[in-house]
């Protein structure tokens, strides 16, 4: 093909896209448009809570226009451009309802007609409600042999959920679910948590609607170490009566406690009574409260134990006549008589050191130190009885008394 030949091919094209054009856009500038899924925008939402109602569904809803015009106009229509407004004043009672809506957007004066494929859109409606759930530990690990769970504790305890009452209805309790890597040893103090939501049938609810007034709750979960401690009687030794020569049954003998690590770790058994042995004769028996340890727990739930003591030590009778007094104060011209002259003693120990032992190895000595006489007339006092040259023996203390009389010179015998 020639230079020129080609030249004139050009300009023939030229010439030919700028007549299409001019009839495109000036002599047959009319064209129609479909735009679907144009977005929809609701408006004035605070009358609804102003009725205690709450929009639940149709927040997404669209609508498909056919858009006329001139083509150059048309080509500025979008679902970015135009809006479809729904004006939610209109809406007084929960449920369903049909609503109209205005197209808005810039280009739509400079169109021949807007043309909805739809009349209206549909929006649902709930009363809006709100009440406070519990919350609950969902502990999905282990711990450590020798110690156990308390249970745990949240700040806050409760939530408080507000939403469509037929969702909020629903709602049973907030759960927090824990589940540490090892076996639980230690408390966790104040941790933070995130929780969800579940219906009493266990069935997990979110949703976009419910609003909740703390985004986390703060866990503390005491872990305790629980042991088994033997219960124990203190002695007090006397009266010829050690701790070797009884026998002590303990009912129950031990008991299962729990508590904090620190604590449980010096706590090797529990003295539940004290018991003096000099007064006691064959046996002794007595439940006593068990005195638990400040922030002890009481795991078998056992408040009292039964203490049994019974003596295997040989006894035996022995008049005692030798009667010490001591420390007695009378008043001028006045001396004292004897009224009591011997005491029958039962004396405990050894077998071989009571075969032994002789009346002249017993006194009873009597002080009567710091008392007050001012007349004649008789004085009682208690007695101790001393033992002299057997240290492995001892008198049951039964209460001995000795009288004397306290008289004039003059008349005495």
């Amino acid at each position: 093909m020639k230079k020129g030949n080609i030249l004139i091919w050009a300009l023939s094209l030229v010439i030919a896209l700028v007549l299409w054009g001019y009839v495109a856009f000036y002599v047959n500038p009319e064209g129609d448009k479909r735009v679907s899924g144009i977005p929809v925008e609701f408006r004035n939402e605070g009358a609804l809570t102003q009725r205690d109602l709450m929009l639940v569904g149709g927040g997404d809803a669209t609508v498909d226009v056919l858009f006329i015009g001139k083509i150059q106009n048309l080509a500025n229509v979008s679902r970015d451009t135009v809006t479809a407004v729904v004006d939610l004043r209109n809406v007084t009672t929960a449920g369903e309802t049909s609503m109209t809506f205005v197209l808005e957007g810039a280009v739509i004066p400079f169109l021949t007609s807007v043309n909805p494929l739809q009349s209206v859109v549909t929006v649902t409606t709930d009363r809006r409600a709100s009440k406070f759930v519990d919350v609950r530990l969902d502990f999905a690990g282990e711990v450590s042999e020798g110690f156990m769970l308390d249970p745990a504790e949240f700040n806050p305890a409760r939530i408080q959920v507000s939403g469509p009452s037929k969702e909020i209805d629903a709602v049973h309790e907030a759960v927090v679910r824990y589940e540490p890597p090892d076996p639980l040893s230690r408390s966790v103090i104040d941790a933070p948590f995130d929780y969800a939501l579940y219906a009493e049938d266990g069935r997990h609810i979110e949703s976009v609607h419910i609003s909740k007034d703390s985004a986390n709750v703060w866990l503390t979960l005491p872990v305790n170490m629980v042991k088994t401690v033997p219960l124990v009687v203190d002695f007090i030794e006397g009266g010829g009566l050690t701790e070797a020569l009884v026998d002590v049954d303990i009912e129950p003998r031990s008991v299962l406690i729990a508590g904090d690590p620190a604590l449980l770790e010096w706590i090797n058994q529990i003295q539940i009574a004290q018991i003096n042995l000099a007064p006691m004769l064959d046996e002794f028996a007595e439940s006593v409260v068990i005195p638990y340890p400040d922030g002890v727990k009481n795991l078998d739930y056992i408040d009292e134990a039964r203490v049994s003591v019974v003596s295997r030590a040989p006894k035996k009778e022995i008049l005692a006549t030798n009667i010490i007094i001591q420390g007695l104060v009378l008043p001028e011209d006045h001396t004292h008589n004897l009224i009591t002259t011997s005491l029958s003693v039962t004396l405990r120990g050894p077998e071989e050191d009571l075969s032994r032992i002789e009346p002249n190895n017993v006194r009873a000595t009597v002080d009567f130190t710091g008392v007050e006489i001012t007349a004649a007339g008789r004085q009682r006092r208690n007695a101790q009885i001393v033992i002299d040259g057997f240290d492995s023996l001892g008198a049951i203390d039964m209460g001995y008394e000795v009288t004397i009389e306290v008289v004039p010179v003059e008349e005495e015998p």
